[in-house]
């Protein structure tokens, strides 16, 4: 899959989440998603824990309001990895790691 259609999944999977309402007061807005994960969709390396352990990294959190943070934002990250998962599904993409569901890791 090439970049630009990779971002158009990362984008319709996100506006069509929970994580775009939630997630955009704690900056893992759309930005976050399509600058940050497009390369680690392809590497297969997306679960719940490394999106938010990502973002926090990304943001400069101690490790306990990253904690506080990760378990307020878990649902709705799942539920974009759901989407994306199912987006990309539907683009015929598929890599070793993103057979399985994507939310493991809550």
């Amino acid at each position: 899959m090439n970049k630009s259609t990779l971002i158009r999944v990362l984008h319709d999977s996100y506006i069509h989440s929970t994580l775009a309402r939630e997630g955009s007061s704690a900056l893992l807005d759309e930005y976050f998603v399509q600058t940050h994960l497009p390369l680690r969709v392809t590497q297969g390396a997306v679960d719940v824990a490394s999106v938010l352990q990502l973002w926090a990294k990304h943001l400069g959190l101690s490790e306990g309001l990253a904690q506080r943070w990760s378990g307020q934002l878990s649902p709705a990250v799942a539920d974009f990895l759901v989407r994306l998962e199912t987006n990309l599904k539907a683009h015929q993409v598929s890599s070793p790691r993103m057979d399985g569901p994507l939310t493991s890791g809550r």
